[in-house]
């Protein structure tokens, strides 16, 4: 994994966490480019945008839940994200759930094989230590 990743996608309907989260993104300066979407599906719509034009998908999906009412779709996100062929997704640690409640996080990550729960908002620590994790991982894998 080299030293910034190509995307990071962002999915959050705040405005303010948005704000933030793209101030963070830039002050940790790992990322070649980023974007943001309002809503799961949206997101997928544009990781299917993405890999018809790189034949990737981003590196590094922060995804917002924080209500109980979110956690369908943030399901039907994951299933349709992990239908990717495994060589075209993310590496290990791509989908990041970004929560304020960490019961509804919980529950997510017993039924989905998400484990990154990190708290809102972003800020440019917590995007260095995602990288730096994952960056890990994919160098501990490549030995193996």
């Amino acid at each position: 994994m080299p030293d910034k990743v190509n995307c990071i996608l962002v999915i959050d309907v705040d405005r303010t966490h948005k704000f933030l989260a793209e101030r963070a993104i830039k002050k940790a300066g790992i990322a070649n480019t980023y974007h943001f979407e309002s809503d799961p599906e949206n997101g997928l719509r544009f990781i299917q945008d993405y890999r018809k034009k790189t034949g990737a998908c981003p590196d590094m999906i922060f995804l917002d839940v924080n209500h109980p009412r979110e956690t369908e779709p943030v399901m039907e996100f994951v299933e349709q994200y992990n239908r990717y062929d495994q060589y075209k997704r993310a590496k290990d640690g791509a989908i990041i759930l970004m929560v304020q409640n960490i019961n509804i996080a919980t529950e997510l990550s017993l039924q989905t094989d998400i484990k990154n729960m990190i708290p809102k908002p972003l800020n440019s620590q917590t995007i260095l230590e995602q990288f730096k994790n994952a960056r890990f991982r994919f160098l501990h894998k490549k030995k193996n």
